[in-house]
């Protein structure tokens, strides 16, 4: 694995675990997707920790499964619309 994106995903248990994480990491999610972005501290400091590439972009006024545009109450045309854009530009960068 070259690349990884992760869209309003759950981190590893324990945290420790990314140790193992051998790729570039860019993650996405909604601000108000509580349940995950509580984690990020935790998360980022663990990366930081052992050394990986990661980025974390939380969108504001968004919730969770803002990519999902079969879920009109939870899309969020803006982030999505952004976090496409970045999610491309991020694998041409790592698979080039």
């Amino acid at each position: 694995i070259k690349a990884c994106i992760v869209f309003y995903g759950q981190p590893p248990q324990p945290f420790d675990a990314v140790a193992t994480i051998s790729c570039p990491v860019l993650e996405f999610n909604g601000e108000q997707d509580e349940r995950i972005v509580s984690t990020l501290p935790a998360l980022t400091d663990a990366m930081k920790k052992y050394g990986k590439d990661f980025t974390s972009i939380v969108y504001k006024n968004t919730g969770h499964a803002f990519f999902n545009d079969t879920r009109a109450q939870a899309y969020n045309r803006d982030a999505a619309t952004d976090a496409w854009k970045k999610s491309i530009d991020f694998l041409k960068k790592n698979l080039s």
